[in-house]
């Protein structure tokens, strides 16, 4: 009977009874359900909701409340509520029945648990994560270091890892660890576990369950077979071949007593044991097992079933892997033979079989035939491979095309035919997922870096090429898995990078397809001969166990086996791991995993080489220091109240909110300098940052401009002119605006939290709508630039190189004749000059009591420049004497080895000076001020206090206004001694 007949016969014999016998009877009532059950299989959702919200109550009424009917129906209602997306009726439905059960059957019964269970994937589904922990309180109790784990950051994926350990807890709490139930939640905890590749945590829970099983159930009982089975698939996938295949021959002998001999069951596991004994290199053991099923799935059913193709294949494989070329053609070609008559000649699995056939053919030297072969696009269904189509065809495949996105919510998921020859063509299809359904679809990102390389490697995409980068090509195989599909989201391929529209929805995505995803794989790139060591050893430094190798410069090796890959310095790999769950990120290099957390963990004992310690600074901790900038954000949406990146930002001293990021990531590279955004928009919008979407259409001078523009007005403050200097700025682009693209940034970050120079002021600015690059405010100017000194370098070859500006600085403070503008001597205005420091009275909370005593102390300083001014002084008489001597260069010389040298505690200050001030220039303002800025200053410059600005900018005066050069330490100003006290500021025009 067809879908239509049955429902209106349903439909006719619900009139009938309900006329008959009324809506009340329990005949009437069991066909209304019936029909209900039957619309939620057409997908007619809305028919079947009407007709259980009629049901429900009147059942209730004839039943009473506690009836099992009842909460039938109700449970009916609740699952077509789930179906047609209403979760929110769905989940009061389904606390309903939760609250009914607990009052008439109690919180143990089996019913209860699977309501709880109900509930917990409805609000799973909603994102309600929170919420799932409230329906299993004992989980902290029972196993408290998996619930900190979990609960720390808690997301998709640890969300249904609670609900999976969840129900066991409760089902072994109130059912006991032996009843069926709470078995068979131990066997779904257990596939999620493998499913997630976290193998040895499910072989625990999978040999269990076969103690348990046979204990409970017996040895022949089904359910023990299938946990055998599962046992004997995670033992494979961790190279535990000699224990799977025990497990395996064991199932054989158990399955041949309950099923008989020659049974589909029988057959299914000699599949699996071939397939083992193929990956474990027992290739003879492997061909003899395979000829055998191919013999037996044919008179079982016949040669063209599935199960009988497969086995075919596997057998031609591993006759391949003897060497057996010309044996392994022959199975190949009888293999597509069958699959054009089963399948048809537009299935990929022909495809796939084709390109192994052309491999047999390589392998034998028959180069020309395996083109024809690899490259056939049209094959009648039934011919044979002698009935070739024109060269020309063969030779030439379509080029793959991409079908427009039906929404600008959707993107595409990468379908990957499996195979077990490792070099066989990759057969692909693109499907396309809504990521804004309330259920999204399982798939693995990818987190990679594109490199300089141009797409030149051809994959197969619905039957047409499709050419990726040699990169893309080895992530590919490396997750092609053998006997089941593998699903990837790959950015190259998912995205239809000519389409300008579409880049720009999908990068406004980026955010959820990481956050949505099972499992974020950050690959490296393919594994070295030491990778696996290199693995091992972070591995152990994670566990906190010490390296068996002592060896110094063969650990930094392995270190930097893993911290000097290119995807360490790439931009777009921030967001992609930091929109994730630390849970479901793994590293990965060839064949080799480590989960994010261990490699995090790795970096934080501190025991790596100190050679690496830049490589780990310039790499991968800089996900240390954003990281609780991201957890904040994710605690913000689940509890806007407990806290909010503004407020745990404030903390992060010295940049703030947004901006902080920004400049965090600063170095990182990028291929697009647009995308020193666009890559942080995932993370801002975590934020709620109000920023401009991606738009690939704009010039990266625009994009700029209305970045700067954002972080003022959502920042509301200027804290970005403090970073706007840098030494290959675009041209045009207005000076307030930091050129995100230049990583060679001038002047470093300050340290403006020190000091209040405009005492606390609120910025003021606004944006001329008559001239979009102009940004106004209010301040003060200081004063002109009269003298700069030369630059203190920022590296330093030789120890005399600094000493000879520290003269230039001093010969520069002479230009101030008299006391300094503070009253203070010109030698003690100098000095705190130099250290930067704010006034004694509070300082330790800006610096350890220790450092400045140690290193910057006045005692230190007197030590210094007596050396400095000693070295003057001397070099002086030298020129003096060199005036009237016929020797000069003998003079020189003896000046230079009787200078003082720098040691004890002179040393030590003039360092820290030197690492404090590197690429600074001293200057004098014509009102008699002393400061010291980076070297890009001019004299003419002018020194300006802006409002809400902690810290004074130089200006260079233009015709339309003035252009920020950098910020500066101006003695004398920094606690807002020259900040007027009432609001008589200038207005400051800024291009």
């Amino acid at each position: 009977m067809g879908d239509d007949e049955e429902k209106d016969k349903l439909v006719r014999e619900l009139n009938s009874k309900t006329q008959c016998l009324g809506l009340e009877h329990s005949e009437t009532l069991e066909i209304l359900h019936h029909l209900a059950f039957v619309l939620t299989g057409r997908g007619e959702y809305e028919e079947a909701e009407v007709l259980l919200k009629k049901a429900a109550p009147v059942v209730e009424r004839v039943y009473g409340t506690d009836h099992s009917w009842t909460t039938h129906s109700l449970r009916c209602l609740a699952i077509v509520l789930r179906e047609a997306g209403k979760l929110a009726e769905a989940e009061n439905t389904f606390r309903q029945i939760s609250k009914i059960q607990e009052s008439s059957l109690g919180k143990a019964h089996p019913d209860t648990l699977h309501t709880t269970g109900y509930l917990a994937w409805i609000l799973y589904r909603q994102g309600e994560y929170e919420k799932i922990l409230e329906l299993y309180p004992d989980l902290k109790e029972e196993d408290s270091n998996t619930y900190y784990r979990l609960t720390r950051d808690t997301s998709r994926l640890d969300a249904a890892e609670i609900i999976y350990r969840g129900s066991l807890q409760l089902s072994t709490k109130f059912l006991g660890k032996e009843h069926p139930e709470t078995l068979g939640s131990q066997g779904e905890l257990a596939h999620w576990l493998k499913e997630k590749c976290r193998r040895a945590e499910a072989e625990t829970m999978y040999r269990q369950l076969v103690t348990l099983r046979t204990k409970v159930l017996g040895k022949d009982h089904k359910d023990t077979l299938e946990s055998m089975n599962d046992l004997a698939g995670v033992l494979s996938e961790q190279k535990k071949y000699h224990n799977a295949e025990e497990v395996l021959r064991e199932l054989i002998t158990l399955q041949q007593s309950t099923f008989g001999m020659g049974s589909l069951e029988e057959l299914k596991t000699m599949g699996v044991l071939a397939r083992v004994l193929l990956e474990s290199g027992r290739l003879r053991d492997a061909k003899e097992i395979l000829g055998q099923l191919v013999t037996l799935e044919s008179q079982l059913s016949n040669e063209e079933h599935p199960e009988t193709l497969k086995s075919l294949e596997n057998l031609a494989i591993a006759v391949s892997e003897q060497e057996q070329y010309a044996d392994a053609e022959k199975i190949f070609r009888q293999s597509i033979e069958l699959l054009l008559k089963s399948v048809g000649k537009d299935n990929p699995k022909v495809l796939t079989t084709l390109s192994y056939l052309a491999l047999m053919l390589e392998k034998q030297g028959n180069h020309d035939e395996a083109e024809r072969v690899l490259y056939k696009q049209r094959k009648t269904a039934g011919e044979g491979l002698e009935k070739e189509d024109s060269e020309e065809a063969a030779c030439e495949v379509e080029p793959f095309t991409y079908e427009p996105l039906a929404s600008p919510k959707h993107t595409r998921i990468l379908k990957i035919y499996p195979s077990r020859y490792e070099a066989a063509a990759l057969v692909c299809e693109l499907t396309e997922e809504a990521l804004d359904n309330v259920n999204p679809p399982s798939y693995a990102a990818v987190s990679y870096t594109w490199g300089s390389q141009r797409p030149s490697r051809r994959i197969f995409c619905h039957g047409k090429t499709l050419l990726v980068t040699e990169n893309c090509e080895a992530i590919l195989r490396r997750f092609r898995q053998a006997d089941k599909m593998s699903y990837l989201w790959v950015d190259a391929i998912c995205i239809n990078q000519s389409i300008v529209e579409e880049r720009n929805d999908q990068v406004a995505m980026m955010e959820d397809i990481y956050r949505l995803a099972e499992i974020v794989v950050v690959w490296l790139g393919p594994a070295t001969e030491i990778t696996g060591e290199a693995f091992n050893y972070f591995e152990s430094l994670a566990e906190h166990r010490r390296s068996l190798n002592d060896d110094r410069e063969r650990l930094l090796l392995l270190s930097k086996e893993i911290l000097e890959q290119p995807w360490f310095t790439r931009m777009w790999t921030i967001q992609e791991v930091a929109m994730a769950s630390p849970n479901a990120v793994y590293l990965c290099r060839g064949n080799e995993m480590m989960r994010w957390e261990s490699f995090m963990q790795a970096l934080a004992t501190g025991e790596l080489d100190p050679g690496v310690s830049s490589l780990v600074n310039s790499a991968a901790q800089i996900f240390n220091r954003l990281r609780p900038l991201f957890e904040s954000a994710r605690a913000s949406s689940r509890h806007p109240d407990l806290v909010s990146p503004q407020r745990l930002l404030r903390s992060f001293t010295p940049l703030r909110e947004i901006l902080n990021i920004l400049i965090e990531v600063r170095g990182k590279l990028a291929t697009d300098v647009r995308d020193k955004v666009f890559a942080l928009h995932g993370i801002f919008k975590a934020f709620n940052a109000r920023f401009p979407a991606p738009d690939y259409s704009k010039p990266a001078k625009q994009v700029f401009h209305e970045t700067a523009k954002a972080i003022i007005e959502q920042d509301k403050s200027l804290h970005i002119l403090y970073h706007v200097s840098s030494r290959a700025r675009m041209p045009d682009l207005p000076s307030w605006v930091p050129d995100w693209g230049d990583t060679d940034v001038v002047g470093g970050n300050p340290s403006f939290s020190f000091w209040s120079a405009t005492r606390g002021s609120v910025h003021r600015p606004s944006f001329d709508s008559e001239n979009r690059n102009a940004l106004r405010t209010s301040g003060k100017v200081i004063g002109e630039i009269s003298t700069r000194s030369t630059a203190l370098p920022v590296e330093i070859s030789r120890p005399d190189n600094n000493i000879k500006v520290f003269q230039d600085w001093i010969q520069c403070c002479q230009h101030i004749t008299d006391s300094y503008v503070t009253g203070d001597p010109i030698d003690e205005a100098f000095y705190g000059t130099l250290i930067q420091l704010p006034s004694t009275e509070g300082l330790d909370v800006f610096i350890p009591k220790s450092y400045y005593t140690e290193k910057l102390s006045p005692e230190s300083y007197k030590e210094w420049v007596g050396v400095i001014k000693y070295g003057m002084e001397f070099n002086a008489t030298a020129q003096a004497a060199s005036d009237t001597s016929s020797n000069p260069s003998e003079l020189t010389s003896s000046a230079t080895t009787a200078t003082p040298a720098l040691d004890g505690a002179a040393k030590i200050f003039n360092d820290t000076i030197q690492e404090r001030l590197g690429g600074k220039a001293l200057f004098l303002t014509d009102t008699q001020h002393m400061g010291t800025a980076g070297d890009a200053i001019q004299e003419g410059d002018v020194v300006t206090l802006l409002s809400g600005l902690e810290m004074p900018i130089i200006l260079r005066p233009n015709e339309k206004g003035y252009s920020v050069v950098t910020w500066a330490y101006v003695h004398g100003v920094m606690e807002g001694e020259e900040w007027p006290v009432t609001d008589d500021l200038d207005v400051i025009t800024l291009v």
